[in-house]
């Protein structure tokens, strides 16, 4: 299977570039290479790999194998020993601002807590002095009643009447 599909385009019928489209779904446009040009170079990569591909060895000396094996090995410890790093310094990290904001939490719940309080001290404080306002306004307003109703009383005398009154006149 070709890695690259080759598409000729024509500006007024006249060759102007090809578009090689590629096996990943990508594609290349190259001006100035016609179609035979884009054809010999499919036929000369054809020819390359298949080049290579008979030079390929079937298999690798165990020299060379264990060499590959070493290095694999010494990378794949390598990305074991950074993986643990890191975990070890993200649990760390983890651990640090949960302790910073655990008692930056302690300290504003027992911050909301002691503002709670004097709010209910300050509350019963003011509830206590609206009970004593409010029995001090009922007695005033009692006592201005009795005071309306003795006034009352008194409106029927009047010096002409208090006289009359002493003197005995009738009315």
């Amino acid at each position: 299977m070709s890695w690259l599909t080759v598409t000729p385009q024509s500006v007024y019928g006249v060759p102007s570039k090809t578009v090689l489209q590629l096996r990943s779904g990508g594609s290349i446009s190259v001006p100035g290479i016609g179609e035979r040009k884009a054809v010999a170079l499919l036929i000369w990569r054809q020819s390359i790999v298949a080049k290579v591909k008979s030079q390929i060895p079937a298999s690798l000396p165990s020299d060379e194998r264990q060499r590959i094996e070493a290095r694999c090995d010494l990378a794949l410890n390598n990305l074991n020993s950074e993986e643990s790093n890191v975990k070890q310094e993200v649990q760390r990290q983890k651990n640090a601002a949960h302790d910073k904001y655990s008692l930056n939490r302690a300290q504003q719940v027992a911050s909301i807590q002691s503002i709670r309080q004097k709010y209910d001290q300050a509350k019963y404080g003011l509830d206590a002095k609206i009970k004593a306002e409010q029995c001090a306004m009922q007695e005033a307003v009692f006592k201005m009643g009795s005071n309306e109703r003795q006034l009352r009383a008194y409106v029927s005398i009047s010096a002409k009447n208090y006289l009359r009154f002493v003197l005995g006149i009738p009315r």
